[in-house]
């Protein structure tokens, strides 16, 4: 029993020890993702990937009625134009930038 216990105390402690490694020498870095005709969809799915996948916008949503799930959005011109609130697509990944 006393043997287990070390055994698990020393791997416990060699994990423990590579963690905090890791996180130490995490840093940020910054990555480019471009591309322009043929490598436009290559370049666009390397940065799904690296984002760990993504959902895109889907502007079809959108309601130029006045019935649109957002109830902030407003009409310009019905049927045709309306002015959408910051958050709109905020549950499709969006973020809004200060």
């Amino acid at each position: 029993m006393f043997k287990h216990g070390v055994l698990a105390s020393v791997a416990g402690g060699i994990i423990l020890s590579l963690l905090t490694t890791a996180a130490e020498s995490a840093q940020a870095s910054t990555l480019v993702f471009s591309g322009s005709g043929a490598t436009t969809n290559t370049a666009f799915n390397d940065f799904r990937t690296a984002i760990g996948g993504g959902s895109r916008i889907n502007w079809d949503g959108v309601r130029l009625d006045g019935t649109d799930a957002n109830p902030n959005t407003q009409i310009i011109d019905l049927g045709k134009t309306v002015a959408i609130p910051v958050d709109r697509f905020q549950g499709a990944g969006a973020i809004r930038f200060s």
